[in-house]
């Protein structure tokens, strides 16, 4: 599958299952977290506006800059 982020995405396993709400009056959402292996950018594909950078870290990567 293709990612929005024009990356290719493999996935492996579900690591999580979220029900997530940014407040009471908003709606909810599931979200699957998943892991897997990356490759294959799409230099062509738009991505979302919202998105302003990409980065493929280890879980020990993550840990030391505290994104987990």
């Amino acid at each position: 599958m293709t990612e929005e982020t024009a990356w290719k995405f493999e996935p492996e396993a579900i690591i999580a299952i979220q029900l997530w709400r940014k407040n009471p009056e908003s709606p909810s959402f599931v979200r699957v977290c998943f892991t897997g292996k990356v490759h294959s950018f799409n230099a062509e594909q738009a991505l979302d506006d919202e998105i302003i950078a990409t980065h493929c870290l280890s879980h020990k990567q993550m840990a030391e800059k505290n994104y987990n």
